[in-house]
């Protein structure tokens, strides 16, 4: 009985080291994180492969608002804002979020250097960020159409305008 006791003590002891040892490691790893600049955390973050693809898999397969937020930063910090324009594109159709139609609009709009086609894509993202409630985009909508009671759905733009795109 007495060894019992013993041997159940010395268990109990080392799961005790185990879980201060688990504690001081998260500790330590919350402290260098937070020691970290914007841009040293996202370069930490982006080349940590299986979460920066956690975050991807979030916003394409449930449109995760949040996750599309983490990846806009994480991609700006590290100079590689022109890969986000798949993820613009995909929370822009597939679940209707102005934000991302916004951002595609941007893209297309600095990329678009004279190109008609480019300037068509962009004038409909920014149509449709309105459409889906997106506010920050009127005033570019009022420089482009005047007032907004003359301003086209995004779908009737595009249409009126397919010979561009050609």
């Amino acid at each position: 009985m007495k060894k019992i006791i013993a041997l159940f003590l010395v268990l109990a002891f080392f799961v005790s080291c185990e879980k201060k040892n688990e504690q001081t490691s998260v500790r330590k790893n919350k402290s260098t994180t937070a020691s970290l600049g914007p841009t040293e955390l996202a370069y930490k973050e982006y080349n940590d492969i299986e979460y920066r693809m956690g975050i991807q898999r979030k916003v394409v397969m449930e449109g995760d608002t949040v996750a599309y937020q983490k990846l806009q930063y994480m991609y700006a910090y590290t100079s590689r804002r022109s890969e986000l324009f798949l993820y613009h594109q995909i929370m822009s159709t597939k679940y209707s979020y102005g934000e991302g139609s916004y951002n595609a609009y941007k893209a297309y709009k600095q990329y678009s250097n004279g190109n008609d086609r480019f300037k068509v894509w962009a004038t409909y993202y920014l149509l449709r960020s309105k459409e889906q409630g997106y506010k920050r985009g009127e005033q570019q909508i009022n420089e482009i159409f005047g007032s907004l009671k003359k301003v086209p759905t995004s779908k009737k733009y595009l249409i009126e305008n397919l010979d561009k795109l050609d």
